[in-house]
């Protein structure tokens, strides 16, 4: 069974203490159509490496005290199993922020009830949809956001140029609408 916390005093020390590294075995290839859809294509990446996200400058105190920010733990059998961090953008628009869920648990439904809360969340503050952004070496997770019911709909090449770990890495934008007047095709 999995139960979901808010975020609070009690149990902020779970704030971001998931491993949320991964091995990269395959990149998406965004393919942008002639009617704007963007499709995506697997490719294998060899060799495969461990990708490890440094998250040292979140501050978990804007997840408690800001109207805008919220977060929520995922726990199974009293263990924390998963985490997500939400924003409520200007744009009417949730973000994901982040979404992590721990290795042990991940494909066990953690995260899709994360996901699930974040869409009560935006149902509740009468937001249009969520949006996220992950990297094309998230192969993994951008099959579970397009399971979720997310479509890819934005790509940024140069997001990580300056982070020389990250360069060759590409942004890719995915959205939840609500109201399908807001796609753009």
């Amino acid at each position: 069974m999995i139960t979901i916390k808010k975020m609070d005093k009690s149990n902020v020390t779970y704030f971001n203490s998931i491993d949320n590294s991964f091995v990269v075995l395959q990149k998406v290839v965004p393919i942008i159509e002639e009617n704007w859809e963007i499709r995506i294509q697997l490719e294998k990446v060899d060799p495969p490496y461990k990708k490890i996200y440094n998250d040292d400058d979140i501050d978990p105190t804007k997840y408690q005290n800001d109207s805008n920010h919220t977060a929520y733990f995922a726990f199974i059998k009293e263990k924390l199993a998963g985490q997500i961090l939400l924003q409520q953008y200007w744009n009417k628009l949730g973000s994901i922020e982040d979404i992590r869920v721990t290795q042990e648990y991940r494909r066990n439904g953690a995260g899709r009830r994360l996901i699930s809360v974040a869409k009560v969340w935006i149902l509740s503050r009468d937001l249009n949809g969520l949006r996220l952004e992950t990297q094309d070496i998230n192969a993994g997770a951008c099959l579970f956001y397009q399971s979720c019911g997310f479509i890819l709909k934005g790509i940024d090449i140069n997001l990580y140029c300056a982070i020389p770990d990250c360069k060759n890495e590409i942004a890719l934008y995915w959205y939840f609408l609500r109201d399908k007047s807001c796609n753009f095709i």
